[in-house]
């Protein structure tokens, strides 16, 4: 929000319990990957490099559902 950006700036975020919560909706372009954002979705895990299986678990989830739509 700080760059002029309306929201966060992913479309999934997984906390380290697994819980995945929305962010942006998926039709937005969001600001996750510089010179990417129009032709990608995005998705953050919570941490900066210690992360847990049940983040893993709920990626891969994440991943296939956008997978199936796509």
């Amino acid at each position: 929000m700080e760059q002029g950006w309306s929201d966060i700036s992913y479309h999934k975020v997984i906390k380290r319990d697994g819980t995945i919560e929305n962010g942006q909706p998926e039709y937005w372009v969001s600001a996750h990957v510089k010179g990417h954002n129009s032709n990608s979705l995005g998705v953050c895990l919570v941490d900066r490099d210690q992360f847990t299986d049940a983040q893993f678990d709920s990626l891969e989830k994440v991943i296939i559902d956008w997978y199936i739509k796509s």
